[in-house]
């Protein structure tokens, strides 16, 4: 299997959400911004899907995020009661042999009977056998690395528990983000399947539904760099580390420089000032298990960084 440069993502928390922040930008692999066919999101071909594209005509949904057409739950009239509609995105980046890190991201608005209809997303791994909440992604795979932007949170929950989007909102975007670090997990998956769902009660109060604009599918950016944008060696082994690791870095000036450990919160959890040579020995006895950023550091700037893994 092919090694490629681990990625690492900053998340800024906030009360309610947490912020993805990509060190090296984002790759776009697929985007719909449906004034064309988008043959890669499939629609549940079920005569009772609600789901359509086109141009919104109703109250609420009155313009599209970049007009003139969006996917909705309708175009035309409130959604029906006693329905659950679907539409489902296969989402894939293949880097090598196994696909390590992706994402997708939207802009949407909803308009629904607060905690009785909504939206939700669910995910599968095996090709569409099973299907979980992305609420749940965290508690069911723990071995892997999940970050959101404006999901719906714990409160967000309809009659029956499930998490969702309910509720009225104005455009908002969101954005998920997985990202499997080998070699914590050799059997990773190849595929990531979405299914957009909406579901309503038996009561209908002639509400707009959900409506989603601009989707797009992407991979994140992030390996060892220099402030110039090309590749600066730094190496550590072991890798996992069980306790003590070795920092190589090429210093053939044998210039001072700083080592830093990063925790995915952006924490400094480790500092090291003054170091010269090209060996360094790092302890990591004291971290939790984990994903953590070994950064070289020269006169405050980032010259090399590299992906570590504690177990």
């Amino acid at each position: 299997m092919k090694f490629l440069s681990l990625l690492f993502a900053l998340i800024i928390t906030s009360a309610i959400h947490a912020q993805i922040v990509t060190g090296g930008g984002i790759v776009e692999i697929s985007a719909c911004d449906f004034e064309e066919e988008c043959a890669w999101i499939e629609l549940d071909t079920a005569a009772s899907n609600q789901w359509q594209t086109g141009f919104p005509s109703k109250p609420f949904f009155d313009t599209s995020y970049s007009a003139p057409n969006c996917i909705m739950t309708d175009s035309l009239i409130p959604y029906s009661n006693s329905n659950l509609s679907s539409f489902q995105i296969p989402l894939h980046y293949e880097g090598g042999d196994m696909m390590f890190n992706v994402g997708i991201r939207f802009w949407h608005k909803y308009q629904t009977d607060s905690l009785l209809d909504g939206g939700f997303i669910e995910f599968s791994y095996d090709y569409g056998d099973t299907w979980a909440n992305v609420y749940d992604h965290t508690e069911l795979y723990p071995e892997f690395e999940f970050y959101q932007e404006n999901l719906y949170g714990e409160e967000d929950t309809l009659i029956d528990g499930t998490h969702a989007f309910t509720g009225t909102s104005d455009w908002t975007y969101t954005q998920l983000q997985w990202i499997w670090m080998y070699p914590l997990k050799v059997e990773v998956p190849d595929t990531l399947l979405l299914r957009f769902n909406f579901i309503s009660d038996s009561i209908n109060t002639s509400k707009d539904g959900w409506m989603i604009d601009n989707i797009s599918s992407f991979y994140a950016i992030f390996g060892g760099v220099d402030e110039y944008g090309t590749a600066a060696s730094l190496q550590i082994f072991p890798n996992p580390s069980l306790g003590a690791t070795t920092v190589k870095y090429e210093n053939h000036q044998n210039e001072s420089y700083s080592l830093s450990v990063i925790n995915t919160l952006g924490q400094e959890l480790i500092r090291m000032n003054g170091l010269s040579g090209s060996t360094v020995s790092l302890e990591t006895r004291k971290l939790a298990k984990g994903i953590y950023e070994v950064q070289i550091l020269k006169a405050g700037n980032i010259t090399a960084r590299e992906k570590l893994v504690v177990q």
